[in-house]
């Protein structure tokens, strides 16, 4: 559509575009921007007064990415494992993401590795990590004021 001197500012297609083909699998037709409220907490116990945040998320056709900074937050009062709640989509599939912890992860002795885990049919996220002996464990939450967590996750919704 348009021509280089000469283009289209807003498309309005009521039946989606086909991209790279005109299967059923090349077809867009839901593409979606916004936020979502991301609440850190324990798997056992949540903190005494719920800890949010506000992150964003993109979600093309069934794969979504979430991202979330999550900044001087008091988790006393809570215990178990490591918890993220509230993403914006179910997912349909298992995916690990990345993130970065300032104090409210306890890790096991001999941490090497650290991931994020969200599991099929499920709208929160859990954390582990490795130890060099290859064994996996449920990363704990550190109870405490001024303690922070950046996420970032892409997966498959329902």
């Amino acid at each position: 559509l348009g021509i280089s001197s000469v283009r289209f500012k807003d498309a309005y297609l009521s039946g989606g575009v086909y991209l790279g083909g005109t299967g059923a699998a090349n077809k867009l037709d839901d593409y979606e921007e916004g936020t979502w409220t991301g609440t850190l907490t324990g798997s056992t116990t949540s903190p005494s007064t719920p800890q949010t945040a506000t992150g964003s998320y993109t979600k093309v056709g069934s794969l979504c990415t979430v991202s979330i900074a999550i900044g001087n937050k008091n988790t006393s009062g809570a215990s178990g494992g490591l918890r993220v709640t509230g993403l914006p989509f179910t997912s349909s599939t298992s995916a690990f993401g990345s993130y970065l912890s300032y104090g409210v992860a306890d890790y096991t002795a001999n941490a090497i590795n650290t991931v994020s885990w969200l599991s099929g049919n499920q709208t929160y996220i859990d954390f582990y990590d490795n130890t060099d002996s290859g064994v996996w464990s449920t990363t704990q939450i550190v109870t405490g004021s001024t303690k922070y967590l950046y996420l970032s996750l892409t997966y498959q919704t329902s």
